[in-house]
């Protein structure tokens, strides 16, 4: 048996005969073996040329691309050895007989008969085995007959009429099995003497077809990975984004509870920590935009001093004149001055009850304040007791100096106001408030004096002879109690604040000209600045807020105190603002709002800001 498939030049006249055939190669084989006949008909027929072969000279003309059609037969005699017409023709029409070889084959008379045929009508030349099972020239052995693979025709030499003869052929032949060619080098050389090239060749040559076959797969593989990682990033990375999105929410969601709740400062620490975890600006939400940019006003108030040092409530305070000093009364019984550039301090006095108000007398050289003991005093910055107000049946909720500084005015819970000389002495009680009498100031021009009331109403009175001139109904308005009511600078409009939460300005004849809103809560103190622009008030929220009159918005909110503000008011000049309140606690401001643009809020939330979030949780730094 030849196990190499040689490739040798034909006679010119063989060449021509080939190239008129219809067929590639017949496939003979036992039924048996189907399966072998499917797969080697299907391996040549798809089996593709590689392209430097293509178009060369072969023994056969020249070499194709695609060894097709090939003649599978898919009959069996199973008694007679008579090939049919159409067996013949297609015999006749093939370039090759390849016969599928094993034991079965061996046995076949069907089989046998196709070899017989072709070589008696071809050559034997073109007649090549494909062993699959069984031994070749077993039968030479009688104790290995059974495994005989070569039908006889293909071990013996046939005449030109058919007849079998007792001479031995050497079949080229090609063995699938695993001790022999294996399955890809057996279908390699039966396909390269189809095509007429060399075995090395075209071994060579699909080698290398495999091995790019392979890096293909590998960048295929690559690719593949590559795409699945990409998709599971992505997938992550929305699921990410999700999340993101689900914290943003619920961040800008606290936010906006936090401005219903008059927190802003809060709300801002919210809205920062969301536009943190927007990626794209200009994708922030409209909510998110809207909340930072109502925050700001209290994100961009600048807190300058924190002063500690009183033991109980803050209730009032009251700059110096040329404002480098500030006078503050605590519930703590004492009188403390400050300066307003270090923050240092020292007591001035201690009283005989909780301090409920301070002030400075125009001069700057005498402070009077009003007592929970239903006194008021009258001190000089040396501590040294001058004068003490002395007729009030309850407590002295408010005392004030009159523009020239030669009169005081009193208001008490004795549902009275008093008006008496600097050195102590009573000079007129006015009565007509029903309830407490919470507040009582001068006029810039010294010649009214307005008072607030627990009654509701506010009421205007003639500093000179006591009579009330005009009662402004607040209750009308909501403004069932009220806390303070205070003159603008040109005397013109007046301010009152109370147990609501809104600060309604009125012109003199008691008509209402607009107002501003907390958002809950009392307000226990009001006063404009010197221009007469903004208004000021404290309240009971944790916050003081600012307004602009003429534009009627909010100009700044003071989110610092951790309690009841108790009171607020302006420098001389207006560049500093102080607020007091029950966490002990005093506060300078400046009245400048800062200016900036979202990452410029962001960054002074950060750096400034008493809270930050922990967890998904506000918590105060």
């Amino acid at each position: 048996m030849r196990q190499g498939f040689r490739t040798v030049a034909m006679a010119s006249e063989t060449v021509d005969r080939a190239v008129e055939k219809k067929y590639w190669a017949f496939i003979s084989y036992s039924h048996a073996d189907e399966v072998w006949g499917q797969w080697l008909s299907q391996a040549v027929e798809t089996y593709r040329v590689p392209r430097t072969l293509v178009g060369k000279p072969s023994r056969d003309g020249i070499v194709p691309r695609r060894l097709f059609p090939v003649f599978r037969d898919r009959e069996e005699l199973p008694i007679s050895a008579d090939l049919g017409a159409n067996l013949k023709i297609a015999l006749e029409s093939s370039r090759y007989l390849v016969v599928i070889c094993s034991p079965s084959a061996a046995k076949s008379t069907w089989v046998n008969e196709e070899i017989r045929y072709f070589k008696s009508a071809q050559t034997e030349e073109r007649v090549l085995c494909l062993i699959v099972s069984g031994e070749p020239n077993a039968a030479d052995k009688p104790h290995l007959h059974q495994q005989e693979c070569f039908p006889d025709a293909v071990r013996f030499r046939v005449g030109a009429d058919g007849s079998l003869s007792d001479l031995r052929t050497e079949p080229l032949a090609a063995d699938v099995r695993k001790k022999g060619d294996g399955r890809r080098n057996a279908k390699l050389k039966t396909i390269a003497t189809l095509a007429g090239v060399n075995y090395d060749d075209l071994r060579q040559r699909d080698k290398s077809r495999r091995f790019w076959q392979k890096v293909r797969l590998a960048s295929l593989l690559i690719a593949l990975t590559v795409f699945i990682i990409g998709l599971v990033h992505i997938e992550e990375r929305e699921k990410k984004e999700q999340a993101n999105n689900a914290v943003i929410q619920k961040y800008v969601e606290a936010g906006e509870d936090r401005i219903k709740s008059g927190k802003n400062l809060q709300a801002a620490v919210y809205f920062a920590a969301a536009y943190k975890r927007v990626e794209n600006v200009s994708a922030m939400t409209e909510l998110l935009q809207k909340g930072l940019l109502d925050c700001s006003k209290a994100v961009l108030a600048k807190q300058i001093l924190k002063l500690e040092g009183h033991k109980h409530w803050v209730s009032s305070a009251a700059f110096s004149s040329d404002g480098q000093n500030l006078v503050t009364a605590s519930w703590d019984k004492t009188i403390r001055l400050w300066n307003t550039e270090t923050g240092a301090s020292k007591i001035v006095t201690q009283s005989l009850g909780k301090l409920l108000s301070v002030n400075l007398s125009p001069d700057g050289t005498r402070i009077v304040g009003g007592c929970w003991n239903g006194y008021g005093y009258v001190w000089d910055f040396d501590g040294h007791l001058l004068a003490t107000l002395d007729g009030h049946r309850g407590r002295v909720n408010y005392a004030a100096f009159s523009p020239d500084g030669q009169r005081i005015v009193t208001a008490s819970d004795d549902y009275t106001a008093k008006i008496w000389s600097v050195d102590g002495r009573p000079l007129i009680t006015m009565k007509d408030h029903t309830d407490s009498v919470k507040s009582a100031v001068y006029s810039p021009d010294g010649k009214t004096i307005l008072t607030a009331g627990f009654d509701g109403s506010a009421k205007i009175w003639d500093s000179a002879s006591g009579q009330v001139l005009r009662t402004i109904a607040a209750a009308k308005e909501g403004q069932t109690e009220l806390n303070f009511a205070a003159f603008s600078p040109d005397g013109k409009r007046i301010a009152t604040v109370g147990l609501g939460s809104e600060v309604i300005i009125w012109d003199l004849d008691g008509q209402r000209l607009g107002g501003f809103r907390f958002f809950h809560g009392r307000v226990n103190y009001v006063q404009f600045d010197h221009s007469g622009t903004l208004v000021v008030a404290a309240s009971d929220e944790d916050n003081v807020k600012v307004w602009d009159t003429a534009h009627a918005q909010l100009w700044m909110s003071l989110e610092r105190h951790k309690g009841r503000v108790l009171s607020a008011i302006f420098s001389l000049h207006d560049n500093r603002l102080v607020t007091t309140g029950d966490d002990r606690t005093v506060r300078i401001w400046d009245t400048h709002l800062r200016k900036g643009n979202f990452p410029e809020i962001v960054t002074t939330i950060e750096k400034e800001s008493p809270w930050k979030i922990v967890d998904g949780q506000l918590q105060e730094q």
